[in-house]
Protein backbone atom coordinates (compact mmCIF):
# COMPACT_ATOMS: atom_id res chain seq x y z
CA UNK A 1 0.00 0.00 0.00
CA UNK A 2 1.19 3.39 -1.28
CA UNK A 3 1.44 5.69 2.06
CA UNK A 4 -0.64 8.90 1.94
CA UNK A 5 1.86 11.48 1.71
CA UNK A 6 3.12 9.68 -1.49
CA UNK A 7 -0.29 9.16 -3.00
CA UNK A 8 -0.93 12.98 -2.75
CA UNK A 9 2.20 13.85 -4.11
CA UNK A 10 1.58 11.25 -7.31
CA UNK A 11 -1.86 12.46 -7.68
CA UNK A 12 -1.20 16.17 -7.61
CA UNK A 13 1.25 15.95 -10.51
CA UNK A 14 -0.79 13.26 -12.60
CA UNK A 15 1.61 10.22 -12.43
CA UNK A 16 -1.41 7.84 -12.41
CA UNK A 17 1.05 5.44 -13.88
CA UNK A 18 3.93 5.21 -11.70
CA UNK A 19 1.44 4.79 -8.99
CA UNK A 20 0.22 1.82 -9.98
CA UNK A 21 3.64 0.51 -10.52
CA UNK A 22 4.58 1.71 -7.46
CA UNK A 23 1.21 -0.18 -5.93
CA UNK A 24 2.43 -3.71 -7.35
CA UNK A 25 5.97 -3.23 -6.45
CA UNK A 26 4.37 -2.98 -2.16
CA UNK A 27 3.50 -6.55 -2.88
CA UNK A 28 6.94 -7.80 -3.03
CA UNK A 29 8.10 -8.61 0.52
CA UNK A 30 11.95 -8.14 -0.84
CA UNK A 31 12.16 -4.20 -1.39
CA UNK A 32 12.26 -1.83 1.64
CA UNK A 33 8.64 0.58 0.92
CA UNK A 34 9.74 2.75 3.36
CA UNK A 35 13.16 3.37 1.94
CA UNK A 36 11.77 4.02 -1.55
CA UNK A 37 8.91 5.79 -0.59
CA UNK A 38 11.61 8.68 1.55
CA UNK A 39 13.80 8.40 -2.43
CA UNK A 40 10.30 9.36 -4.09
CA UNK A 41 8.62 11.89 -2.05
CA UNK A 42 12.24 13.92 -2.13
CA UNK A 43 12.15 13.71 -5.91
CA UNK A 44 8.52 14.41 -6.25
CA UNK A 45 8.74 17.53 -4.02
CA UNK A 46 11.56 18.69 -6.09
CA UNK A 47 8.86 18.14 -9.36
CA UNK A 48 6.29 19.98 -7.46
CA UNK A 49 8.43 23.24 -6.49
CA UNK A 50 9.58 23.01 -10.27
CA UNK A 51 6.48 23.00 -11.49
CA UNK A 52 5.32 25.81 -9.27
CA UNK A 53 8.07 28.00 -10.24
CA UNK A 54 7.48 27.51 -14.05
CA UNK A 55 3.46 27.75 -12.88
CA UNK A 56 3.96 31.40 -11.38
CA UNK A 57 6.79 32.28 -14.38
CA UNK A 58 3.65 31.77 -16.58
CA UNK A 59 1.09 33.82 -14.77
CA UNK A 60 3.39 36.50 -14.57
CA UNK A 61 4.26 36.82 -17.53
CA UNK A 62 0.62 36.51 -19.09
CA UNK A 63 -0.19 39.58 -15.56
CA UNK A 64 1.94 42.26 -17.75
CA UNK A 65 2.35 44.18 -15.13
CA UNK A 66 3.37 47.57 -15.40
CA UNK A 67 6.36 47.03 -12.30
CA UNK A 68 6.46 43.18 -12.54
CA UNK A 69 9.26 42.63 -9.12
CA UNK A 70 7.11 44.47 -7.04
CA UNK A 71 6.35 43.31 -4.27
CA UNK A 72 4.72 44.06 -0.59
CA UNK A 73 7.98 42.64 0.93
CA UNK A 74 10.12 46.03 -0.86
CA UNK A 75 7.03 48.08 -0.16
CA UNK A 76 8.09 49.26 3.01
CA UNK A 77 7.15 52.74 2.18
CA UNK A 78 3.71 52.26 1.00
CA UNK A 79 2.99 49.93 4.08
CA UNK A 80 4.14 52.36 6.90
CA UNK A 81 0.67 54.81 5.45
CA UNK A 82 -1.94 51.85 5.32
CA UNK A 83 -3.46 50.45 8.65
CA UNK A 84 -1.79 46.98 9.47
CA UNK A 85 -4.70 45.12 9.92
CA UNK A 86 -6.03 46.21 5.98
CA UNK A 87 -2.42 45.80 5.03
CA UNK A 88 -2.35 41.71 6.28
CA UNK A 89 -6.19 41.09 5.56
CA UNK A 90 -4.84 41.75 1.44
CA UNK A 91 -1.26 40.12 1.52
CA UNK A 92 -3.07 37.05 3.01
CA UNK A 93 -5.21 37.44 -0.08
CA UNK A 94 -8.89 37.01 1.91
CA UNK A 95 -10.75 39.37 0.09
CA UNK A 96 -10.41 37.13 -3.15
CA UNK A 97 -12.71 34.65 -1.27
CA UNK A 98 -14.97 37.53 -0.40
CA UNK A 99 -14.90 38.42 -4.23
CA UNK A 100 -13.97 42.20 -2.84
CA UNK A 101 -12.35 44.70 -4.57
CA UNK A 102 -9.01 47.12 -3.98
CA UNK A 103 -9.36 50.79 -4.63
CA UNK A 104 -5.57 52.28 -3.96
CA UNK A 105 -6.49 56.35 -3.90
CA UNK A 106 -3.72 58.80 -4.23
CA UNK A 107 -1.79 61.73 -6.32
CA UNK A 108 0.57 60.95 -9.14
CA UNK A 109 4.28 59.67 -7.80
CA UNK A 110 2.83 58.59 -4.62
CA UNK A 111 3.35 54.42 -5.53
CA UNK A 112 -0.41 53.32 -6.44
CA UNK A 113 0.94 50.97 -9.91
CA UNK A 114 3.84 49.99 -7.67
CA UNK A 115 1.48 48.87 -4.75
CA UNK A 116 -1.05 46.95 -6.91
CA UNK A 117 1.44 45.49 -9.12
CA UNK A 118 2.44 44.26 -5.49
CA UNK A 119 -0.82 42.93 -5.04
CA UNK A 120 -0.97 41.19 -8.12
CA UNK A 121 2.66 39.70 -7.70
CA UNK A 122 1.73 38.63 -4.02
CA UNK A 123 -1.96 36.86 -5.80
CA UNK A 124 -0.23 35.48 -8.19
CA UNK A 125 2.18 33.58 -5.33
CA UNK A 126 -1.14 32.29 -3.85
CA UNK A 127 -1.93 30.84 -7.09
CA UNK A 128 -4.82 33.34 -8.86
CA UNK A 129 -4.62 34.49 -12.32
CA UNK A 130 -3.86 38.19 -13.06
CA UNK A 131 -3.91 40.88 -15.71
CA UNK A 132 -2.96 44.45 -15.95
CA UNK A 133 -4.96 47.05 -18.09
CA UNK A 134 -4.48 50.48 -17.99
CA UNK A 135 -8.29 52.23 -17.68
CA UNK A 136 -8.24 53.41 -20.93
CA UNK A 137 -6.38 50.56 -23.32
CA UNK A 138 -9.29 48.46 -21.58
CA UNK A 139 -12.18 50.50 -22.71
CA UNK A 140 -10.64 50.93 -25.87
CA UNK A 141 -10.75 46.62 -26.16
CA UNK A 142 -14.30 46.69 -24.68
CA UNK A 143 -15.36 48.85 -27.51
CA UNK A 144 -13.82 47.03 -30.11
CA UNK A 145 -15.10 43.99 -29.06
CA UNK A 146 -18.49 45.45 -28.67
CA UNK A 147 -17.98 46.59 -32.56
CA UNK A 148 -16.96 43.57 -33.65
CA UNK A 149 -20.12 41.70 -31.71
CA UNK A 150 -17.33 39.92 -29.51
CA UNK A 151 -18.25 41.36 -25.81
CA UNK A 152 -20.00 38.76 -24.53
CA UNK A 153 -16.87 36.63 -25.19
CA UNK A 154 -14.26 38.99 -23.67
CA UNK A 155 -16.27 39.59 -20.85
CA UNK A 156 -15.91 35.67 -20.51
CA UNK A 157 -12.73 35.32 -21.18
CA UNK A 158 -12.13 37.90 -18.83
CA UNK A 159 -13.96 36.52 -16.19
CA UNK A 160 -11.73 33.22 -16.12
CA UNK A 161 -8.99 35.63 -14.54
CA UNK A 162 -8.88 36.36 -10.75
CA UNK A 163 -8.26 39.29 -10.30
CA UNK A 164 -7.91 42.09 -13.17
CA UNK A 165 -5.67 45.59 -12.19
CA UNK A 166 -7.32 48.52 -13.79
CA UNK A 167 -4.63 51.33 -13.69
CA UNK A 168 -5.16 54.95 -13.94
CA UNK A 169 -8.66 55.44 -13.80
CA UNK A 170 -9.04 58.60 -14.84
CA UNK A 171 -11.80 61.79 -15.36
CA UNK A 172 -12.21 61.68 -19.12
CA UNK A 173 -15.91 61.78 -19.34
CA UNK A 174 -16.99 58.85 -20.99
CA UNK A 175 -18.99 58.65 -24.07
CA UNK A 176 -22.58 56.19 -24.30
CA UNK A 177 -20.69 53.73 -25.60
CA UNK A 178 -17.77 53.68 -23.21
CA UNK A 179 -20.31 53.85 -20.39
CA UNK A 180 -22.19 51.06 -21.36
CA UNK A 181 -19.38 48.43 -22.47
CA UNK A 182 -18.02 49.35 -19.03
CA UNK A 183 -21.61 48.59 -17.35
CA UNK A 184 -21.57 45.19 -18.60
CA UNK A 185 -17.59 44.29 -17.73
CA UNK A 186 -17.98 45.66 -14.16
CA UNK A 187 -21.77 44.01 -13.67
CA UNK A 188 -20.53 40.75 -14.83
CA UNK A 189 -17.36 40.61 -12.64
CA UNK A 190 -19.97 41.47 -9.65
CA UNK A 191 -19.60 38.79 -6.85
CA UNK A 192 -17.88 36.62 -8.95
CA UNK A 193 -14.06 38.30 -9.71
CA UNK A 194 -11.68 40.77 -7.90
CA UNK A 195 -10.38 44.14 -8.96
CA UNK A 196 -7.42 46.16 -8.40
CA UNK A 197 -8.11 49.98 -9.47
CA UNK A 198 -6.27 52.87 -8.95
CA UNK A 199 -6.97 56.27 -9.30
CA UNK A 200 -5.59 59.86 -8.74
CA UNK A 201 -9.46 60.90 -8.22
CA UNK A 202 -11.86 60.27 -5.10
CA UNK A 203 -15.26 58.49 -5.84
CA UNK A 204 -17.70 61.91 -6.52
CA UNK A 205 -15.15 63.06 -9.37
CA UNK A 206 -15.25 59.49 -10.57
CA UNK A 207 -19.34 59.24 -10.75
CA UNK A 208 -19.25 62.90 -12.82
CA UNK A 209 -16.61 61.44 -14.97
CA UNK A 210 -18.54 57.76 -15.93
CA UNK A 211 -21.50 59.97 -16.18
CA UNK A 212 -23.11 60.99 -13.10
CA UNK A 213 -26.34 59.40 -13.59
CA UNK A 214 -27.97 56.08 -12.87
CA UNK A 215 -25.16 53.62 -14.88
CA UNK A 216 -22.69 55.76 -12.76
CA UNK A 217 -24.48 54.65 -10.06
CA UNK A 218 -24.95 50.95 -11.02
CA UNK A 219 -21.02 51.45 -12.13
CA UNK A 220 -19.89 52.83 -9.01
CA UNK A 221 -22.10 51.02 -6.31
CA UNK A 222 -20.93 47.48 -7.70
CA UNK A 223 -17.49 48.48 -6.31
CA UNK A 224 -16.63 50.85 -4.00
CA UNK A 225 -19.08 49.24 -1.12
CA UNK A 226 -17.21 46.23 -1.95
CA UNK A 227 -13.51 47.89 -2.12
CA UNK A 228 -10.55 48.23 0.72
CA UNK A 229 -9.79 51.31 -0.03
CA UNK A 230 -6.14 52.72 0.70
CA UNK A 231 -5.31 55.61 0.71
CA UNK A 232 -1.68 56.67 -0.80
CA UNK A 233 -1.95 60.61 0.52
CA UNK A 234 0.79 60.77 1.94
CA UNK A 235 4.11 63.19 1.35
CA UNK A 236 6.54 60.28 0.28
CA UNK A 237 7.83 60.66 -3.32
CA UNK A 238 7.88 57.40 -3.80
CA UNK A 239 8.55 56.91 -7.60
CA UNK A 240 11.99 59.39 -5.96
CA UNK A 241 12.43 56.10 -3.91
CA UNK A 242 12.21 53.61 -6.14
CA UNK A 243 14.62 55.71 -8.55
CA UNK A 244 16.85 55.83 -6.27
CA UNK A 245 16.68 52.08 -5.10
CA UNK A 246 16.96 51.23 -8.66
CA UNK A 247 20.25 53.10 -8.97
CA UNK A 248 21.74 51.61 -5.72
CA UNK A 249 20.90 48.05 -7.01
CA UNK A 250 22.53 48.77 -10.10
CA UNK A 251 25.60 49.87 -8.51
CA UNK A 252 25.45 46.87 -6.59
CA UNK A 253 24.97 44.73 -9.46
CA UNK A 254 28.47 46.16 -11.48
CA UNK A 255 30.67 45.81 -8.27
CA UNK A 256 29.64 42.18 -8.42
CA UNK A 257 30.54 41.86 -12.01
CA UNK A 258 33.93 43.28 -11.36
Amino acid sequence: MILPPLENKLTALKLTTVASCIEQSCKDANIDLLSITDFLESILDKQIEHNRAVSATRMRRFAALRWPDATLANSAELRAVIKPAVFTHIQSCGWLDQKAHVLIEGPTGSGKTHLACAIGNEVIANGFRVQFFRYRDLLIRLVAAEKEGELRAMLKKLLRIDVIIIDDWVSDKLTHEEQAVLFEFIEKREKRASLVITTQFETKVLHKAVGGDTIADAILDRIVPMSYRLSLNHDIAFRSIKAASDVKKKVQKEAENV
